[in-house]
């Protein structure tokens, strides 16, 4: 209030110079037309109104007087509108000027505390062109984002020198401006200033212009390293091992990487742009169920499905994703080998404890079997031939051999049987049972032999390995009952780490690979995963116990090897076998011995341990027949209990391997700790190999696979007891 007061006063009551000459023209010429009608008409007025002379003196004073008054009124009238007018005038140019004094207050404030740069410049053309510019009026601004100073009424050509060569554009852009008329934004780097600026630039006036600018250098510097962050992100995107892609909720890919189009088996990202989503799953129902799972959670990971590529295979794959503004993004992992692999390693587990239930079984039923075969042998015996029971004996001793060799099948698959390991030419041994396999299988099947190298030499038993190949033979033949082609062919070949990794054991290296093939009917893939199961046949009832290929499968198996079938329907089957190669040299095989019609017996005393009681009896009885005295124990530790007893009395130990309460190694073990030079002889259903793996590679035992005929242990009991003691 005090400024606007102080204001006020220094404004005159009166304006000095009032009236100006035109107010006074009007006045003077108010008082002439007055005057001259106060003359021109009062006379007359008088005369006509007074007729006497005295009157018209008197009248004539008065009108005089009259006069002076109404023309003092009138200019007093006159000159007090004229002042009115002049003061409001006057008051309003005074409002005018401080206005005007504030806004060029308010203006030069802006300018000199705007942020952004402001320059005021003339442009110089030479020949049409622009060649330069001066520098009329700049801001603090303009200095700070520049750092340039004292500039106003110099060339830019001076004050920097070179920019007109190291950045044409700009001066391209300002004449252009100051020519035209037509206002620009954009953003440049000045090379001169090695800075990064946005400009405005608009012409007040023909050949001049005013640009107003910022530095961004700083955002410009962001907005790359954004953008490189952008490019390597895509570029590690577009190169993932995993798929990547974006979609909407109708179905349509929005974006994919080239390993997204490989997975679901295109040639490019652009191919599989153009396809819906939808076209790729196997079955439509899996996209409904993963869009409503999303929409639930808002997210999903690990989802499994399976999918159709366009040249029919089937994959499966498994996504992750997450729903944001309706757009699914999302990754997705190829898991069909994974897949593949852990039906293979489930399957594996599941042979593997099938046959451990086969080789369980089979113990045990020996067992029971050496008891049939011991005392039909003893019954055999003691009738004569002309015995009406011989003929039954006799048939039970050959239902007998029968489960003998089914419990060796099974021995086989489980991969506990008997094995007799020397290196073997896989060439010759093809040579060799060829004409076996002529024989089994038929004549209107042709058996075609393609050997490989001459020495491609395995350590195997030649035995297991010929019945490998019978049984494949055999499988063969029911495969093609109209005939065709039977193939074994012989070559070599370098396994690697994921092979090895894909079956579960073994190791990598060279192996010896024998491929059977037929032309027979082929087999359905639900078939083909299960033609190793013991008993799983596809022949009629009463046509095929269902364990060739098992036995195929555990003799291959125990060899270290492995074994692949191939098969399509209407094709034929293909059966690879891989046994590891060895260098080994071929050993000549020995003259057969002659046999000993009769087992002699003897007088020395065994230990026999035997948790059946029945095999115990049995074995007690003909043990004793032959002459030997006999003490029986029951099981491990009994055995040791027993031995410590009649140390000094004992010959031999027969010891069955597997026992409760301690197993025949266990008890060989601490019988050996007491007496070095014991010998020993151990009986079981299981393998040497397995007896060995179990810790009895040093000793020098034998082993006697159940069931066990009377003469076979009588025979072997008289081996070891004429062999020298080993002392441990």
């Amino acid at each position: 209030m005090d400024h606007v007061n102080a204001d006020t006063d220094q404004r005159p009551s009166v304006p000095s110079g009032l009236p100006e000459k035109a107010g006074f023209i009007r006045i003077v010429l108010y008082y002439a037309v007055f005057g001259a009608l106060w003359i021109l008409l009062s006379d007359r007025v008088v005369g006509l109104v007074f007729g006497e002379p005295v009157h018209i003196t008197l009248v004539n004073t008065l009108k005089g007087l009259a006069f002076i008054a109404v023309t003092s009124l009138l200019l007093l009238f006159l000159l007090g509108r004229l002042r009115q007018q002049l003061l409001s005038e006057s008051l309003s140019k005074f409002q005018a000027e401080d206005e005007l004094r504030a806004s060029e207050e308010l203006y030069r404030s802006l300018f000199s505390n705007m942020l952004n740069g402001f320059a005021y410049c003339r442009m110089i053309f030479e020949d049409d062109r622009p060649r330069d510019f001066i520098y009329l009026s700049v801001n603090d601004a303009f200095t700070t984002l520049t750092g340039l100073k004292d500039v106003t009424g110099r060339k830019v050509s001076e004050v920097i020198p070179g920019i007109r060569e190291s950045d044409p554009q700009l001066f391209e852009i300002y004449g252009r401006v100051s020519r035209t008329g037509l206002p620009e934004r954009f953003e440049m780097f000045v090379r001169a200033l090695q800075k990064w600026f946005w400009f405005s630039v608009y012409s007040p006036k023909k050949d001049h212009f005013v640009a107003v600018f910022d530095v961004i250098t700083e955002r410009k510097l962001a907005e790359a390293a954004l953008q490189e962050s952008e490019r390597k992100y895509r570029s590690l995107v577009d190169h993932a091992v995993v798929g990547v892609y974006r979609s909407n909720m109708e179905g349509t890919f929005l974006y994919v990487n080239e390993a997204m189009a490989t997975i679901l088996g295109f040639n490019t990202a652009k191919e599989l742009l153009a396809v819906p989503v939808l076209s790729s799953y196997k079955r439509p129902g899996d996209r409904e169920t993963f869009i409503v799972n999303l929409k639930e959670r808002g997210m999903i990971s690990g989802y499994e499905i399976g999918i159709t590529t366009p040249s029919g295979d089937d994959k499966t794959i498994v996504i992750s994703a997450v729903l944001d503004d309706n757009i699914i993004s999302g990754m997705v992992m190829d898991i069909t080998v994974q897949k593949k692999l852990e039906a293979q390693l489930l399957q594996a587990q599941k042979m593997e404890a099938i046959g451990t239930l086969a080789g369980g079984i089979a113990h045990d039923f020996n067992n029971i079997l050496s008891t049939i075969v011991g005392y039909g042998h003893i019954l055999q015996v003691q009738t004569k031939e002309d015995d009406p029971m011989r003929m039954n004996v006799e048939e039970i001793l050959n239902a007998a051999d029968r489960a003998t060799a089914l419990t060796h099948s099974l021995l086989a698959f489980s991969r506990k049987q008997i094995m007799h390991v020397k290196p073997v030419q896989l060439n010759d041994l093809v040579r060799r049972v060829q004409t076996l396999l002529r024989r089994i299988i038929g004549e209107d099947i042709s058996i075609r032999t393609m050997p490989g190298e001459d020495k491609i030499t395995v350590m195997a038993d030649s035995g297991q390995i010929e019945q490998v190949l019978m049984n494949l033979a055999t499988n063969a033949r029911d495969a093609m009952p109209h005939g065709g082609t039977f193939t074994i062919e012989i070559s070599c070949v370098e396994l690697d780490e994921s092979f090895v990794v894909r079956h579960g054991y073994g190791n990598p290296g060279a192996y010896a690979l024998l491929t059977a093939s037929d032309t027979g009917e082929g087999m359905d893939e639900e078939t083909r995963r299960r033609i190793f199961e013991p008993f799983f046949t596809t022949k009629e009832y009463g046509k095929g116990t269902g364990l060739g290929l098992s036995v195929v499968y555990g003799i291959i198996k125990q060899h270290d090897g492995y074994i692949e079938a191939y098969s399509e329907p209407g094709i034929g089957t293909t059966f690879r076998i891989y046994l590891p190669l060895s260098d080994a040299l071929i050993e000549t095989d020995a003259p057969p011995s002659v046999a000993v019609s009769s087992p002699a017996g003897g007088t020395e005393t065994i230990l026999l341990a035997e948790d059946d009681e029945s095999l115990r009896k049995l074995a007690r009885i003909v043990l004793e027949a032959a002459g030997y005295t006999v003490i029986t124990a029951e099981d491990g530790k009994d055995a040791v209990r027993k031995f410590i007893e009649h140390n000094a009395e004992i010959d031999l130990v027969i010891l069955d391997m597997i026992m409760p309460q301690m197993n025949g190694r266990e008890a060989y073990e601490q019988i050996r700790s007491i007496r070095p030079d014991v010998r020993a002889l151990f009986a079981s259903g299981y393998t040497a190999d397995k007896a060995y793996r179990e810790g009895m590679a040093g000793a020098k035992v034998e082993l006697l696979l159940k069931p066990i005929l009377p003469n076979k242990l009588l025979k072997k009991v008289r081996e070891v007891l004429e062999r020298p003691a080993s002392g441990g």
